[in-house]
């Protein structure tokens, strides 16, 4: 079938995977949001079927950017750590009125699925080990953002729509610099500690099986209606510390220490945090990721959609670090 893709946030991580994936359907056409950041370079000589528009989804008119539409990505979004009263603005302006205005939008236009990336903040804390799509719930101001965010598809796509959420666990891979480009560097300068066991759970998802679910979910019947997600096997911190080790053809040793030990010094940083008025590399908030007992269950998705990780996090590792020492980051 020939569609027409709108992918908002196309310039971001996700974005440009995702239409590098989309791209090897030449009977589709898409369009591709961006705002601040500009067009990433690798689409500058793409073929005719991908247009970029620059769009401000807050303030813009987006129903002309929305006739002849079949399908929307919607990735567009803002994450932070930070709670301050322009934080929380921004949060809600990009994830949910932007969201709002999108989705009304679509209501009157003749979009048939609207596909949102949400986040697995929406439900990271749960009083059960393992969470799944009926017992997280938010407990950040970002996560909160984007549970609001779905719920406000839910209610407009009624009678107007296909909708299907996807809550993706933490991603990586080559062009981010994020949890785990931290770990590795961390683990490379031997700046790198284990809090504990090293039995705490991991919950990453390398990004080209993130891509390959959301074009496998595209005008599916079995996705419509769903919330899902989006996340790997859970594998202990030592296990994934040890393929980076493999993956950086390293022979370290990574030291182990006392959770104890870690939560005073976690005390200490959060102390030297407040009094700095600035985030520091660690906290009691990243201890507490690193300590991490709970999973995140891909059931849902894997029995419904049929759908598995392709990649995997280990080979993921190996060719995102790959990538790093490429581009000169290690």
């Amino acid at each position: 079938m020939n569609n027409k893709i709108l992918v908002t946030g196309g310039s971001g991580f996700v974005g440009r995977f995702l239409i590098e994936e989309l791209l090897q359907d030449s009977s589709d056409t898409i369009i591709a949001m961006y705002n601040n950041s500009g067009v990433p370079g690798v689409f500058k000589s793409s073929s005719g079927n991908l247009e970029w528009i620059k769009t401000d989804l807050v303030n813009d008119d987006l129903s002309e950017t929305l006739s002849g539409i079949d399908v929307v990505y919607h990735l567009a979004g803002y994450s932070t750590t930070e709670s301050s009263p322009m934080e929380l603005e921004r949060l809600n302006n990009i994830n949910v009125i932007a969201t709002q205005r999108l989705a009304e939008a679509c209501m009157s236009s003749k979009v048939r699925h609207f596909v949102f990336v949400s986040s697995i903040a929406a439900c990271e804390s749960s009083l059960e080990p393992v969470i799944d799509e009926r017992n997280g719930y938010p407990i950040t101001p970002y996560g909160d953002s984007k549970k609001r965010a779905e719920d406000i598809l839910i209610e407009r796509a009624k009678g107007s729509y296909e909708l299907t959420i996807l809550r993706p666990s933490a991603l990586f891979g080559e062009y981010h610099e994020g949890s785990v480009y931290e770990l590795v560097k961390k683990i490379q300068e031997k700046r790198f500690l284990i809090f504990g066991s090293g039995k705490s759970l991991t919950n990453f998802l390398y990004i080209r099986d993130f891509s390959n679910l959301l074009v496998s979910v595209q005008l599916d019947s079995k996705a419509y209606g769903q919330v899902f997600i989006a996340a790997d096997k859970s594998f202990h911190l030592k296990i994934v510390v040890s393929w980076i080790v493999d993956a950086l053809n390293s022979n370290l040793r990574v030291m182990a220490v006392p959770s104890w030990v870690g939560y005073i010094l976690a005390s200490i940083f959060d102390v030297v945090s407040l009094v700095l008025n600035r985030s520091l590399p660690f906290s009691r908030r990243r201890l507490a990721a690193m300590l991490n007992k709970t999973t995140y269950s891909n059931t849902k998705v894997t029995s419904i959609m049929g759908v598995d990780c392709k990649y995997g996090v280990r080979k993921g590792l190996l060719t995102t670090i790959n990538w790093y020492r490429d581009s000169g980051m290690l």
